[in-house]
């Protein structure tokens, strides 16, 4: 089976858990107050996290159960969650960088 057809098949199989991230993501655009530009940014941002996130926490949080209203959380969610993991990798990477540092000084 070649690549594209791997990918539509998964686009079939998860139809249900898109959809319900696109409305998400669009409820979220829609009822923010931000700019248009930063409206976009945290719709895109969100529909990736739904297609991202949405099966892994309800996997993690629900045993499976109710993708959909993960993704519609998720795509909801959008810019504002995007940005707190962001933060949290980038807290994470400088806290290691950070210990690196002061092991590397220990040693000398």
């Amino acid at each position: 089976m070649d690549f594209l057809s791997q990918v539509l098949e998964s686009i079939k199989s998860h139809s249900h858990i898109l959809f319900t991230g696109v409305l998400g993501a669009t409820f979220g655009f829609l009822l923010s107050k931000e700019p248009t530009r930063d409206r976009w940014i945290g719709f895109f941002a969100g529909f990736i996290l739904c297609v991202v996130f949405a099966k892994p926490a309800s996997l993690f949080l629900a045993s499976g159960n109710y993708p959909e209203l993960f993704g519609f959380i998720l795509g909801a969610a959008g810019k504002s969650t995007a940005e707190a993991l962001l933060s949290l990798a980038r807290s994470r990477v400088l806290g290691l960088v950070k210990k690196e540092n002061e092991d590397a000084a220990n040693h000398k």
